[in-house]
């Protein structure tokens, strides 16, 4: 057994519903945390703009793909 499959079956499988569920609620901190960078940043809104996509898509599939443990990284420092 190679190290890539151990490293698959360590993720259990999701179906479509419970992906986009994750997927949105992560979203949905990305999207908290670029406001919060709007009041840093809003003259730069070129920049902001690519900061807040990049937030809102690596929130959303980190949830989406790590489920609990992204959000015990998040939280739990």
């Amino acid at each position: 057994m190679t190290a890539r499959n151990t490293h698959q079956s360590e993720l259990p499988k999701i179906g479509r519903f419970e992906f986009w569920v994750r997927f949105v609620c992560g979203a949905l901190l990305g999207t908290l945390i670029g406001a919060r960078l709007f009041f840093i940043l809003f003259d730069q809104l070129a920049l902001l703009l690519v900061i807040m996509v990049g937030l809102i898509l690596a929130c959303g599939f980190g949830a989406a793909k790590y489920g609990d443990r992204f959000w015990h990284e998040i939280f739990d420092r």
